[in-house]
C-alpha cells in the first residue's frame, strides 16, 4: 500500500514537471509526454498493477492540469496500455525497437486526443521516442534483474 501512495505522489510531481514547468521552457507542442514515458518503462518491466495504477491515476492527474475534460486522458492512458499489454503479449514480447514503436503510436494516439483531435506537433511525439529510449535503456543497464 505504500508502495502507491509514493506513486500517487510521484505522478502528481511528474504531471506538474510535464504541465507546469516544462510547457513555459519548452514551446507549445514540443514538450514530451513523461507520464507515458514513465507507464511504458513500468510495463516493460512487466508491473502490470503498477502500470495500470500509474496510467489511470496519472491520466487523472493530466486531466485536472489541462484543459481536457477530467477523465478523458485517464481513459485514453489505460486503454492504450491495455492496448499495450495486449501487444506485449502476443506481438512484441521483449523486443525494444516494438516497444519503442508502440509508444510512438501511442504518444501520437495521446496528443491526438489531448489537442482535442487536431493533428499532433510530431516534434513532441519525438521528444517522447527519444526520452523513453534513453530511459530504457539507462534502466537496463542500471537494474539487474534476479
Amino acid at each position: 500500500m505504500k508502495i502507491y501512495i509514493k506513486l500517487f505522489f510521484a505522478l502528481f510531481l511528474l504531471c506538474l514537471l510535464q504541465y507546469g514547468f516544462l510547457t513555459r521552457l519548452l514551446p507549445a507542442g514540443y514538450t514530451p509526454n513523461l507520464l507515458l514515458v514513465y507507464v511504458c518503462l513500468t510495463m516493460l518491466e512487466g508491473r502490470e498493477n503498477k502500470a495500470y495504477y500509474a496510467a489511470f491515476v496519472g491520466g487523472i492527474f493530466a486531466g485536472l492540469l489541462t484543459t481536457t475534460p477530467p477523465g478523458l486522458l485517464g481513459i485514453t492512458m489505460l486503454s492504450l496500455i491495455l492496448a499495450g499489454f495486449y501487444l506485449k503479449r502476443f506481438y512484441i514480447k521483449d523486443s525494444f525497437f516494438g516497444f519503442l514503436v508502440f509508444v510512438l503510436v501511442s504518444e501520437y494516439i495521446y496528443q491526438f486526443a489531448f489537442s482535442h483531435f487536431s493533428v499532433p506537433n510530431i516534434i513532441g511525439v519525438l521528444l517522447t521516442a527519444g526520452i523513453f529510449a534513453v530511459a530504457s535503456f539507462v534502466r537496463t543497464r542500471t537494474t539487474h534483474y534476479v
